[in-house]
């Protein structure tokens, strides 16, 4: 959970026996020159069943549940993955064998 909150997203739900995680990453405006750019709200959930990781994320509309876009590491946006791909090298990280 440590890694969740170290990157700025808040542990919303955790089921161990599912081996299940989601965090929340509110919103946020940046300034990017003079231009504001908006950022989030991120929902991700990250599974490890069988020693597999499996981790969605999601920009979310207001309810903060609603999925909007989904994004990945291929995604083009080189903004928006900075505010997520953190996050996901750390849980890889985390799930390599030996480092648990």
């Amino acid at each position: 959970m440590k890694v969740f909150e170290s990157n700025g997203y808040y542990v919303r739900t955790t089921d161990f026996a599912q081996g299940e995680i989601v965090g929340f990453k509110p919103e946020k405006i940046f300034m990017l020159g003079d231009s504001p750019v908006k950022a989030g709200p991120y929902l991700v959930t990250a599974r490890l069943q069988n020693d597999t990781l499996t981790i969605t994320v999601f920009t979310v509309k207001d309810d903060e549940k609603t999925p909007e876009r989904s994004w990945d590491e291929t995604a083009t946006d080189e903004f928006e993955k900075s505010q997520y791909m953190p996050l996901l090298s750390d849980l890889r990280a985390l799930c390599r064998p030996g480092t648990r």
